[in-house]
């Protein structure tokens, strides 16, 4: 893949899976997105990576939306006003989940994933 290609990918978002760059064994670097409405407690979601056998995380964010909170990253302010994203790779497939403090049910939730497959 040339630079400049990888160089346009590096903003791309999409809910499919999309190559964005190159990692340092020259494995490619995938981007998957999938936006959630939160419901007021942990979220667990089984189906982010079926079909994928995840090799490396290289990057994952959570992006929050919502009357209360805006927040681009995973923080942590206080001990109710927090935006957190983990990932269980020891389950197949691995598990993506999110809690948040401080913001309201039904605020937007978009998790960005970049990863490398084996």
């Amino acid at each position: 893949m040339a630079t400049s290609k990888i160089e346009s990918n590096l903003d791309s978002y999409s809910l499919s899976e999309k190559i964005v760059g190159t990692w340092i064994d020259g494995k490619p670097i995938y981007r998957k997105c999938k936006i959630y409405t939160y419901s007021g407690s942990i979220t667990y979601d089984t189906d982010f990576f079926v079909g994928i056998t995840v090799d490396k995380i290289i990057n994952q964010r959570i992006q929050v939306m919502s009357a209360s909170m805006y927040a681009q990253t995973s923080y942590y302010w206080s001990a109710s006003d927090y935006a957190r994203c983990w990932i269980t790779l020891t389950q197949t497939p691995p598990v993506v989940s999110y809690n948040l403090g401080g913001a309201s049910n039904g605020a937007q939730v978009m998790i960005v994933v970049d990863y490398t497959k084996a």
